[in-house]
């Protein structure tokens, strides 16, 4: 490794980085954690201000899936007991309550979410804009759940019922991990044109359904690092990795690159979004200049 890229590293950095900032005292791990990812592991649990190396290596230690959101995974401590022997290095770092509950965030997607996708599966059915629905005129009778700031919304099936004087559209969220349909009513006949029955029914499903998806594909990726949101950064030159903990000073998807800065030196690099508050930058070495 040549001197000059250490010398790079302690003065962007700092020195506690390269002595991998030891634990020091315990670790008290938190009853209750919120995730935002669908596969859970062990550095979920640790505290927000945890040495960025303990983070970085209970970040590869998994521990299956997460909870679905609204819905909450309790840990016992032997279960953790037992997922800590994969880090041995760490020894009794930690001070583990009986159990964690880990919750996964979410939120009720809106009306207003809701009626875009309608009306985009409408538009793609030619339906006339006066017979689009108002964002209050539509109903949910299970709210669904939604993990990412800017969910994506899928119109499967329209089902208009004279009978009833109503219109249903069965409606996915086809990014989230496990999402089940949901129904979102209009209480009014949504009349779809050139339709019967059974046919037209298959009919709107596949337009609406194919629509949807056209508009969602060309939709920018949503962001899972964000401005002022503390974030880990993974450093690397050849075998040597690094971790440290950075301030983003912009929002990115996965492969996207932002503008860190350093909570040690204040000073600011650019680096890759690889997931959820993490982040890479490889720096150059004599082998790969």
């Amino acid at each position: 490794m040549p001197r000059k890229w250490i010398f790079g590293v302690l003065l962007l950095f700092g020195p506690p980085l390269l002595a991998q900032r030891a634990i020091g005292e315990s670790l008290r791990l938190p009853e209750q954690v919120e995730v935002r990812a669908p596969l859970l592991v062990l550095g979920d649990l640790l505290p927000t201000d945890a040495p960025a190396a303990a983070q970085h290596r209970l970040a590869e230690i998994p521990l299956g899936s997460a909870p679905l959101p609204g819905s909450f995974r309790r840990l016992s401590r032997e279960e953790i007991r037992r997922s800590l022997l994969q880090a041995p290095e760490l020894g009794d770092s930690f001070v583990i309550p009986p159990q964690v509950v880990v919750r996964r965030s979410s939120r009720a997607v809106s009306r207003e979410e809701i009626r875009e996708a309608i009306v985009a599966a409408l538009q793609a059915l030619d339906v006339k804009s006066s017979a689009w629905p108002l964002a209050q005129e539509i109903q949910v009778p299970a709210p669904a759940l939604a993990t990412t700031g800017e969910p994506e919304l899928v119109v499967q099936r329209i089902e208009p019922d004279p009978g009833r004087n109503l219109t249903r559209f069965r409606m996915l969220l086809p990014k989230e991990d496990r999402s089940l349909p949901f129904y979102a009513v209009v209480r009014r006949l949504i009349s779809l044109p050139s339709q019967t029955a059974k046919e037209g029914a298959g009919k709107a499903a596949a337009a609406a359904s194919g629509s949807r998806l056209g508009i969602a594909s060309r939709r920018r990726p949503p962001a899972v690092v964000r401005p002022g949101r503390r974030a880990m950064l993974l450093l690397e030159a050849g075998a040597l990795r690094i971790t440290t903990a950075v301030l983003p000073l912009g929002s990115g998807a996965p492969g996207e690159q932002v503008l860190v800065r350093s909570l040690e030196t204040n000073r600011t690099l650019r680096a890759t979004v690889v997931r959820p508050d993490v982040l890479k930058h490889t720096l150059p070495t004599e082998e790969n200049p």
